[in-house]
């Protein structure tokens, strides 16, 4: 698979649900900065938790989730 200038393999989509908020992003992405939370937490070093869906779960604000996490994760909204 050639992902041009990225210099790392997509993964699977992974979907997250954050204070109802659904988001997509793939684990590549979500564990490119290990230190961090969500880092640890997809990395297998920290608990995660499932919805009812099978969404991953984080209770924080969704839109406060989205704004903040920007500039290290990017996601894409889910309409439900």
């Amino acid at each position: 698979m050639d992902n041009g200038d990225w210099g790392y393999m997509m993964t699977d989509p992974v979907t997250i649900n954050v204070g109802g908020h659904l988001y997509t992003t793939s684990l590549t992405t979500l564990t490119r900065y290990p230190d961090s939370m969500l880092g640890a937490m997809f990395g297998g070093d920290f608990p995660t938790a499932r919805d009812s869906q099978g969404n991953y779960f984080i209770d924080r604000d969704g839109p406060l989730f989205r704004e903040t996490d920007r500039s290290s994760v990017s996601f894409t909204t889910k309409s439900h």
